[in-house]
C-alpha cells in the first residue's frame, strides 16, 4: 500500500508532502496532518517522537488534532501513520521529520502577476488561469525537468488539489483557479518543495480578478 502524508495549517490549508521528507515549521506555529489517498484504509495509527511539539492530539482518523510546535530551533520530531483496513489488517509506516526553524531553507515571490484573468469559455477552453512569475530563493542546484520545485498553494482559501512545478528557480508560472466565476481571487503560495526539504510560508499573496463572461444573445 503506497500513502502519502499532507500537513495542513492551523486554518486549514492543505499542503503536499512526501514520506522521508524533513518538513520545515515556524517556531510556536499549529499543524494538523492527514494522510492522502488512502487506499483500503479505514483507520490510522499515528505516533510521534518528542522534540520539536510541545502538545499533540493524534487520534485514529484520517486527520490528526493540532500539532503545536516549540520555540527550539533544530529540534525535531518523527511523525508516522500507519493504515489500519476493515480488518485489521496493518499497511506500510510512513515517516516524515519535522523540524523547527526560524530561517527556513526556501522562501518564494510573485512579479509581473496578470491583474486580470478571461474566464473558461467554449472558445477559451484554457481559462482561469492565473499567469505570474514565481522566484524560489534558496540553494536551488540541480533544479530542472526531472527535479524540478513544487509549490503548494491555496486559491481564496482553498488548497489547489495538485502543486504546480518549476524547472527553474525563477520562472512564469500558471495557477488553475479552478474554473472560477468572476470576481477577485488571491493566489497564496503554502509550501516550497525541492527534493527532500519542504518549506512552510504564509505567503507571498497574488491578487487577481477573473473577468465576466461576454455574450450574446444570439445571431439575427
Amino acid at each position: 500500500m503506497k500513502i502519502r502524508i499532507v500537513i495542513g495549517l492551523l486554518f486549514g490549508f492543505t499542503i503536499g508532502v512526501f514520506a522521508q521528507d524533513t518538513i520545515q515549521v515556524a517556531p510556536g506555529s499549529t499543524h494538523t496532518f492527514t494522510a492522502q489517498n488512502p487506499v483500503n484504509a479505514a483507520t490510522f495509527t499515528w505516533t510521534i517522537s518528542p522534540g520539536a511539539y510541545v502538545s499533540a492530539t493524534l487520534g485514529n482518523a484520517q486527520t490528526t488534532g493540532n500539532i503545536v510546535f516549540g520555540a527550539i530551533n533544530g529540534s525535531t520530531s518523527n511523525l508516522s501513520v500507519v493504515p489500519v483496513s476493515a480488518n485489521s489488517c496493518t499497511g506500510n509506516s510512513v515517516q516524515v521529520t519535522l523540524l523547527v526553524t526560524s530561517t527556513p531553507s526556501y522562501s518564494a515571490s510573485f512579479s509581473g502577476v496578470a491583474p486580470d484573468v478571461c474566464p473558461v469559455t467554449t472558445t477559451n477552453p484554457g481559462g482561469g488561469m492565473l499567469s505570474a512569475t514565481v522566484t524560489v530563493t534558496g540553494n536551488t542546484t540541480g533544479v530542472g525537468p526531472g527535479n524540478p520545485i513544487y509549490i503548494y498553494y491555496t486559491v481564496n482559501g482553498v488548497a489547489a488539489s495538485l502543486p504546480v512545478q518549476m524547472t527553474s528557480a525563477s520562472q512564469i508560472v500558471s495557477f488553475d483557479l479552478n474554473n472560477p466565476a468572476p470576481g477577485a481571487y488571491a493566489v497564496q503560495i503554502i509550501q516550497i518543495r525541492f527534493g527532500t526539504k519542504s518549506t512552510m510560508t504564509t505567503g507571498p499573496t497574488a491578487n487577481t480578478n477573473v473577468d465576466a463572461v461576454p455574450t450574446v444573445d444570439g445571431i439575427f
